[in-house]
C-alpha cells in the first residue's frame, strides 16, 4: 500500500495481536478527523449505505496496515450470524463482520469517545472495546500514550 497522502496523524494505525487462537485488533487513532471518519464508516455500514468496505482501497487512506496484512475488510452480515468475528483469509486479509445493529453500536462508541473528550476538555485519551467478548476483541484507542 502506498504511503498515506494525508498527514500521518489523520491515519489510523492497525495492530493485530495473536495469543493462541485469540486475536485482538487495535485501531490506534491519533486525530479527531480520523476518529470521525471511522465513526462515519461504521454508521455507513449500519445504515446499509455500504455492505462491505476494504481498508486498503479507501481514498484518502484511513488505515495504515501492519506488515504482512494486505487488507482489513469490514462487512455486514445477517443478524442470525451476529457474533463479532475476525476471520483471517490466507493470513493476509482480515475480515471484521457485524450485523447492522452491531455496526451502529460501534459508531455510537466511537462518537462517544470524541464527545466525552470534548465535553470534559480531556488532555488524555481513551478507548472503547467494540467486540462482544469471545475469542476475538477489537479495541479503538483514541489519543492514548
Amino acid at each position: 500500500m502506498d504511503s498515506p497522502s494525508l498527514n500521518d496523524s489523520f491515519v489510523i494505525d492497525v495492530q493485530l495481536r495473536r495469543r493462541n487462537r485469540e486475536k485482538t485488533l487495535l485501531l490506534d487513532v491519533r486525530s479527531p478527523q480520523a476518529l470521525e471518519r471511522l465513526g462515519t464508516l461504521f454508521e455507513d455500514l449500519s445504515k446499509a449505505r455500504v455492505s462491505e468496505c476494504s481498508a486498503a482501497r479507501l481514498t484518502p487512506p484511513l488505515f495504515r496496515l501492519p506488515e504482512g496484512l494486505k487488507d482489513l475488510v469490514f462487512t455486514v452480515v445477517d443478524k442470525e450470524l451476529s457474533q463479532t468475528s475476525l476471520v483471517e483469509h490466507h493470513a493476509a486479509i482480515l475480515t471484521w463482520a457485524r450485523h447492522n445493529e452491531g455496526w451502529l453500536e460501534c459508531a455510537g462508541k466511537v462518537k462517544a469517545l470524541m464527545t466525552f473528550r470534548r465535553l470534559e476538555n480531556l488532555l488524555q485519551g481513551g478507548h472503547q472495546y467494540l467486540g462482544r467478548g469471545g475469542s476475538d476483541e477489537i479495541e479503538v484507542s483514541y489519543m492514548e500514550g
